[in-house]
């Protein structure tokens, strides 16, 4: 049986050199998805080089597979040469080539181990096929912390966890035997686990280490599309609409600002009438939780919602200047809200300023408009931002955020650093039109053909005509400089099937797409000012999207699609008009 083993692990070496040397004998490509780990995690796990790659995920038909890697393998060296600070993974995978053999070294359940390893050339990273994700039913506690191996939890209800005994507080520790130091370990103990597979937890209550073993249950289904009964038109089945329109933050920045959790979302704007407005949400607040559901790696805030239908009510848990709160709301339906009016360019609020260079931890550094808001507070090029009316501003989303939220006319404080020394002052909010001349060639200015601001109006649906077009590199440049955006211009997402189709019986935009890889995705649309109008984190996914758009509200004109998954990246301006 040894020899008839070691025969078939030859023979799946020997294919995967013959595939790799078939690929031109292009980069290495080991077949791993891996996270580095901070100093403390790699003490707490007893890893004596903190720079390697902790393996969160093993790529079907790659050279790991082929010899056995594991998540929770964590990689410190290939043959002689070891990660360091100077050299990560990558920095040594790129000395070989497609074919090329070698001896990578890891570490397994704290025992070192290595396997000898025959390169592959890239192979397809596409979301397996799996029966039912598994659903554990846990959230991340208030009270959390990397000190130590275990992770405190809250329990979903009616979930696989609550089964199996565990409750509000319990720290886990491990998950079918693997370390659980924070959340990104235990999305990576879950992912490789389908519904209907056993799993063993231990967990520690009142300093008791305790063991429970059960099934896993499946994630429970959102809200699923549905085929109208008008025409067969695909519409999204509502559920119950929170009514921000919100941003993610970096792990980095959650730091920064002091969130435990760093899976919540950032108000941007509230919408009016909507539960949000009810239940006093304001821009810059962080939402983590409904009820007894809270964000975590494997579950964003729109995944929570889609558990919830219009006309339920609710608690919503979020941070505001670093102060738990919670309050009660009724989730309404789409529908029911207002629409966000696009205000003419002479209500619109402008500071005036342009980002330079790229942020860091004092704030954001910026160009001045002059005769703006920003040039008669005083601030010049080369200051940085680190509040608007109070709120810190980490990055320049952070800007967008205050002053689409601060009326023109009204009192703006600036808080910024030139030199190392710190100002503050106040002034009177500038509109666009206040700043530039009737010719400045504003990017901003919509006008008519007397010269004045032209109203944003509804547009028919039923006569739209949606055209999607590549934006040029240049293009997007100037955009993100004039705009305040962040585009990538790289265009290296693999989709297929995007489309923006009107659908006249939902009065809405139908988006869809495709994306036969998997990982951390979100969509975002921008309208002509930079303004952003729709924003949906959809966590990890990979395959079929299908969601819908209110363009109409903005009128005909130019708006930004981007599609982001991990690392890559496509933008696209959308063009939308009217027979």
């Amino acid at each position: 049986m040894k020899h008839l083993l070691n025969a078939l692990s030859l023979l799946l070496l020997i294919a995967t050199s013959a595939n790799a040397i078939a690929q031109s004998g292009g980069r290495a490509y080991l077949g791993i998805h891996s996270e580095p780990v901070s100093k403390a995690k790699a003490r707490i796990l007893g890893f004596d080089n903190a720079h390697g790659a902790y393996v969160t995920k093993v790529i079907s038909n790659s050279a790991a597979e082929a010899v056995g890697m594991q998540v929770f393998d964590y990689i410190y060296k290939i043959d002689k040469e070891e990660v360091s600070a100077n050299r990560d993974l990558s920095d040594l995978l790129a000395t070989y080539r497609a074919g090329q053999r070698a001896t990578v070294h890891f570490i397994r359940k704290g025992k070192k181990q290595s396997a000898e390893v025959t390169f592959s050339g890239r192979v397809s990273d596409a979301a397996e096929a799996r029966s039912k994700k598994g659903f554990l039913g846990v959230s991340p506690h208030n009270n959390t912390s990397e000190r130590e191996i275990g992770v405190k939890v809250y329990i979903v209800r009616n979930s696989t966890a609550e089964a199996m005994g565990m409750q509000d507080g319990d720290l886990i520790r491990t998950i079918n035997g693997h370390p659980m130091v924070d959340w990104d370990d235990i999305s990576t103990a879950l992912g490789v686990v389908s519904a209907g597979e056993p799993i063993a937890v231990e967990f520690v209550r009142k300093g008791k280490t305790m063991r429970a073993e059960g099934v896993l249950n499946a994630t429970p289904d959102p809200k699923e599309a549905a085929i109208s009964a008008a025409g067969g038109a695909r519409i999204i089945n509502e559920w119950g609409h929170l009514g921000i329109y919100s941003n993610t933050v970096s792990k980095e920045k959650a730091r920064q600002l002091g969130f435990d959790n760093p899976y919540g979302s950032y108000v941007i704007r509230v919408i009016s009438g909507s539960g949000a407005e009810q239940a006093g949400l304001q821009p810059f607040d962080y939402v983590y939780g409904i009820n007894d559901y809270r964000t975590n790696a494997a579950e964003n805030l729109t995944n929570i919602l889609k558990r919830f239908s219009p006309g339920e009510q609710a608690t919503v848990h979020f941070i505001r200047q670093g102060e738990n709160r919670q309050a009660t709301l009724t989730f309404s339906k789409r529908s029911e809200v207002s629409s966000v009016m696009e205000p003419g360019p002479c209500d619109s609020p402008m500071l005036g300023v342009q980002q330079m260079g790229t942020p860091s931890t004092t704030g954001v550094a910026v160009g001045i408009v002059p005769k703006s808001t920003a040039a008669e507070i005083g601030l010049e090029t080369g200051d940085r931002i680190t509040k608007i009316n109070g709120y810190p501003i980490i990055d320049w989303s952070d800007i967008s955020t205050a002053v689409d939220n601060t009326q023109v006319g009204a009192t703006v404080e600036i808080t910024w650093l030139r030199k190392g020394e710190t100002f503050t002052d106040k002034g009177q909010m500038k509109s666009h039109c206040d700043t530039y001349s009737e010719d400045g060639g504003s990017l901003f200015s919509s006008h008519d053909s007397n010269g004045e601001s032209a109203p944003i109006r509804d547009i028919d649906i039923r006569n739209a005509v949606v055209e999607l077009k590549t934006i040029p590199g240049e293009e997007i440049r100037a955009l993100n400089q004039q705009l305040g955006l962040n585009l990538s211009d790289s265009n290296t997402l693999n989709i297929s099937d995007l489309r923006i189709t009107p659908n006249a019986a939902a009065e809405r935009f139908q988006l869809e797409f495709n994306l036969p890889d998997n990982g951390e995705t979100s969509v975002n649309v921008y309208n002509a000012t930079g303004r952003l109008i729709y924003n949906y984190d959809l966590g990890t996914f990979g395959g079929a999207f299908s969601d819908l758009i209110d363009l109409s509200q903005n009128g005909a004109g130019n708006y930004f699609l981007e599609i982001r998954q991990g690392s890559q990246s496509i933008a696209k301006k959308i063009l939308l008009e009217t027979r």
